[in-house]
């Protein structure tokens, strides 16, 4: 038996799909999330949340397998960040330890590399995956970008802007690239490595660096839609976030977000090798979510 954490989120969903032909899974999803679970075979929900002690004790029993996907972002307050990124991991960590649970998958991020990005949410993912390191066997793995359907932040919210509007900013002076991995290959990776109960860390990048400008052109060839492309100055889009900063931060974007995409975040592609896939180039991934 598999449980996982962050069912409802936007990778969760698309994992639930790909499992529950061939597990029986328990999906912990929280009672107030905006997306509500589909019924799917084999696959039990259960409404609470990653800092309930007893409700993880109680239902761990039985399982072999952790998935915890389930993390707030920036937009959230940083109390809250901590108490589900940092208190909720080691909950779960020590309720697994309590059930004999064999093997933990930990989705964080490439930011927990990043010493120099000094927020809350890099922050919790770094110190939650020194929490999963005290378990046995474990996999943290750190995507760059996950990209596809149902994906309302990150690389979602810029193609939005494609889809509805006619006028599309760019980034200007933005060199610095990204390796973005389609969905469907992103499942299909850590299928791979329940299955084979890979262990380690890994940085998860696509087989193509592109930069978010280029992304954007990109998906709008997708959806065969010819915005006009805006560059703007590198001190627009700071003034924008300077304001952000002070005035709604629940918006999820700010000077520290900025500064992130105008630092280099590319990698050694590692996925075709360690857990046997083939993830599609960013042409071949976007054609597959957004093509007609």
């Amino acid at each position: 038996m598999i449980f996982i954490t962050g069912a409802s989120g936007f990778i969760g969903q698309h994992l639930l799909k790909a499992l529950s032909p061939r597990y029986t899974v328990r999906a912990l999803v929280r009672p107030d999330s905006p997306r509500k679970p589909v019924l799917m075979p084999q696959v039990q929900f259960i409404e609470g949340n990653v800092f309930d002690e007893n409700l993880l004790e109680n239902n761990l029993s039985g399982v072999k397998i952790v998935v915890h996907m389930a993390a707030l972002l920036r937009k959230n307050n940083p109390e809250d960040i901590r108490r589900v990124n940092l208190e909720g991991t080691r909950l779960l960590v020590e309720a697994a330890k309590k059930n004999d649970v064999e093997y933990i998958v930990y989705l964080s991020s490439e930011n927990a590399l990043r010493e120099d990005l000094k927020d809350e949410y890099a922050e919790s993912k770094r110190a939650a995956e020194a929490i999963i390191r005290t378990f046995p066997q474990y996999l943290i793995l750190r995507p760059c970008f996950i990209y596809g359907k149902g994906d309302n932040h990150g690389l979602g919210r810029l193609v939005s802007l494609i889809q509805n509007h006619k006028i599309v900013p760019l980034f200007g002076g933005l060199k610095t690239q990204t390796q973005p991995m389609y969905i469907d290959d992103f499942v299909q990776l850590i299928l791979n490595a329940i299955e084979r109960k890979i262990q380690g860390e890994f940085v998860i990048g696509g087989p193509q660096k592109v930069t978010l400008n280029e992304f954007l052109i990109k998906a709008a060839n997708a959806q065969r839609k010819k915005p006009f492309f805006l560059t703007l100055p590198y001190l627009i889009f700071y003034l924008v976030a300077k304001v952000c900063d002070h005035l709604s931060p629940s918006f999820g974007w700010g000077t520290v977000q900025l500064e992130n995409l105008y630092k280099s975040r590319t990698y050694p592609e590692i996925s075709a090798h360690t857990f046997a896939i083939q993830p599609r180039d960013v042409d071949a991934g976007l054609k597959s979510w957004l093509g007609n």
